[in-house]
């Protein structure tokens, strides 16, 4: 038989055990919500400041520009914010149309002798006299690869921020009627906040 001192020592127990399991249980409960609530801050954090990656583009060669957007529209794609800030010989890619009228002798004939659009650039290497940019995108279509066209619509469509320097247009007589849609205008003071911002900086 066991006695009245054994079996009060073994309620003891068990009260002890279950006061035991029941704080445990509270902490549990404590820490599951805290974790709960620093994943909701990481979430909200990637959804209103997510990671991103600034570009400053200068070269105006194809093969050159199409490594750019390639970059620019796989980070968008996985979710970065993409910053690209076009300058000097990379305006060229974004030019429409070409204008004469209102502008004086310097910017007519600096107008005149530069390209207009991707279709009108050459290639870095083996150029051939203009025939390296249509053996290329010949290359280039027979494998499926997207052109410098295609990448800048796309481009547009996953949000990516396009920034034009201002002082480049301005050097090389163009104006805003020129350029392409979707655009915006800026000094270096764009790049560099976009830059101080970033992950990722990267310079073509």
């Amino acid at each position: 038989m066991v006695d009245a001192a054994e079996m009060s020592h073994t309620t003891e127990a068990e009260a002890l055990e279950q006061l035991i399991d029941r704080r445990l249980a509270a902490r549990f409960a404590a820490l599951e919500s805290r974790i709960s609530e620093l994943i909701r801050g990481q979430d909200e954090a990637r959804g209103t400041n997510a990671p991103g990656m600034a570009m400053i583009v200068c070269s105006g060669d194809v093969d050159k520009l199409l490594a750019a957007f390639t970059l620019a529209v796989s980070a968008a794609a996985a979710g970065l914010k993409v910053n690209m800030f076009f300058a000097f010989w990379a305006v060229l890619a974004l030019r429409r149309r070409t204008v004469f009228k209102g502008k004086n002798l310097l910017q007519r004939i600096m107008t005149g002798l530069l390209p207009s659009g991707p279709k009108a650039l050459s290639t870095s290497q083996m150029n051939c006299l203009g025939a390296g940019p249509r053996l290329l995108g010949l290359a280039m279509r027979r494998r499926g690869v997207p052109c410098l066209q295609d990448l800048m619509g796309t481009a547009a469509e996953l949000k990516v921020r396009m920034v034009v320097c201002e002082t480049s247009m301005e050097l090389m007589g163009f104006t805003r009627t020129e350029m392409i849609d979707g655009l915006e205008y800026g000094g270096a003071t764009s790049f560099l906040d976009s830059a101080l911002e970033a992950r990722l900086t990267l310079f073509i």
